[in-house]
């Protein structure tokens, strides 16, 4: 929200904005209701269209590169 329009305001040459569905990490702080939410994803959404709800940290990783160099 906020910190997306001010970035835009700063009209960089290039801007890119990410926003992955839920990442799917191990984390070391305690996130309760994150801990809840991938519980309750691995049982039921992840099983049938994981694409849809969460998103592998490597694949964000990997997009993210892959943009950084790719000219548009």
């Amino acid at each position: 929200g906020q910190a997306e329009a001010a970035l835009t305001k700063m009209s960089f040459e290039r801007l890119s904005i990410y926003r992955p569905a839920v990442l799917m990490v191990d984390r070391v702080e305690s996130r309760p209701l994150e801990n809840l939410l991938r519980t309750i994803l691995s049982y039921t959404v992840q099983r049938i269209a994981p694409e849809w709800v969460t998103t592998p940290i490597d694949v964000l990783a990997r997009a993210m590169c892959f943009n950084s160099f790719t000219k548009d």
